[in-house]
């Protein structure tokens, strides 16, 4: 994996392809550039040999994970002293 600018100054991210150890051919595909709140999901062909080949893939926005109760609870609690201690005092 690597980092570098793009044409925006944004840092992209390079995700290279699984590889099954098999020699590339042409058309396989090496790899993506995607942004830090983006992941790859690859699309694979499964060869009678079990290796496979990368033929494509999507990019997704990262997901984030749902907070547990405790977490919102927690979550609440935190934004609540933090309006509290910006209220004025009367």
């Amino acid at each position: 994996m690597s980092i570098a600018p793009d044409s925006s100054g944004l840092d992209k991210i390079w995700m290279p392809a699984p590889s099954s150890g098999e020699p590339m051919t042409t058309g396989d595909i090496q790899g993506v550039w995607v942004m830090p709140d983006e992941e790859v999901e690859w699309h694979k062909t499964i060869m009678p040999d079990g290796s496979f080949r990368v033929h494509g893939y999507s990019i997704l926005k990262k997901r984030v994970p749902e907070l547990t109760e405790e977490q919102k609870k927690w979550s609440l609690d935190l934004l609540k002293g933090i309006r509290e201690s910006e209220s004025p005092e009367r």
